[in-house]
């Protein structure tokens, strides 16, 4: 009997980092559900369940509309209450969400990486978290 594939929710709208980062996922024996807006995640977050979640920072609400600098963070506060562990991905300095990441930190299980992101530095998290 072979063990059961850990599930990730990759909440990210731009399609190259979805497909670089899902291969490098299930390359790595990790199943991947890939969503691209805000609205996607609302809708699949609350069907299936998740052993953890890769967001970026910035997502638009709906397809097609301007990418909500805050919106992962905005989106975290209610995984949080669900005890997922949650890892952000972003090309913007971090630094900028700091005092929001922070008081996230304190309540549940979050990380940060900069993209790009360095593979290694990516699967140790998430083995971490896991």
């Amino acid at each position: 009997m072979s063990a059961k594939l850990k599930r990730i929710l990759y909440v990210e709208d731009d399609e190259a980092f979805q497909g670089l980062i899902s291969r490098l996922l299930r390359e790595n024996n990790y199943e991947v559900t890939i969503v691209g807006t805000m609205n996607e995640f609302s809708s699949i977050f609350n069907e299936d369940q998740y052993d953890l979640i890769l967001m970026d920072i910035m997502l638009p609400k709906s397809e097609g509309e301007a990418d909500i600098p805050d919106g992962g963070i905005r989106l975290t506060e209610s995984i949080i209450e669900h005890g997922l562990p949650v890892i952000f991905l972003t090309m913007w300095n971090p630094y900028e969400f700091a005092e929001k990441i922070k008081n996230l930190m304190e309540r549940g299980t979050v990380e940060c990486l900069t993209k790009p992101v360095d593979r290694d530095d990516l699967l140790q998290k998430i083995e971490y978290l896991l």
